[in-house]
């Protein structure tokens, strides 16, 4: 049996090269469409993070819906440049709220440690 115990496991949509494309320039007072398409109800996060590996820090927001289908977007900013814009979608999860969170602190922080869509 399956760490899921009987449930379908996490999938986790990623937005086309063509979307990050159209958010990779938005300056920091402005959310992506996926953030203003958000339901109400929302978490926001704002951690700073010093990669392992330079020592280089961050600063990220990270915004999420609750629910069934889980919107996520973060923004990214290193000396209060915008460095990225990560984001996604997670389907037909059953995680609980703090499951969900450290979920997406750690997947952010990963994307951020391996310079994934995050500019030099």
């Amino acid at each position: 049996m399956s760490a899921t115990l009987g449930r379908r496991p996490a999938r986790h949509v990623w937005p086309g090269r063509a979307a990050l494309a159209r958010h990779a320039g938005k300056s920091a007072g402005n959310f992506s469409d996926l953030e203003i398409n958000m339901k109400s109800h929302t978490q926001t996060i704002q951690e700073l993070y010093t990669r392992k590996v330079g020592g280089e820090i961050f600063r990220y927001e990270l915004r999420y819906t609750h629910g069934h289908s889980v919107k996520w977007s973060a923004h990214v900013y290193q000396d209060e440049i915008l460095k990225g814009t990560p984001q996604g979608v997670i389907e037909d999860h059953d995680m609980d709220e703090a499951a969900l969170r450290q979920y997406l602190v750690s997947y952010v922080e990963g994307v951020i440690e391996r310079g994934m869509g995050i500019a030099e």
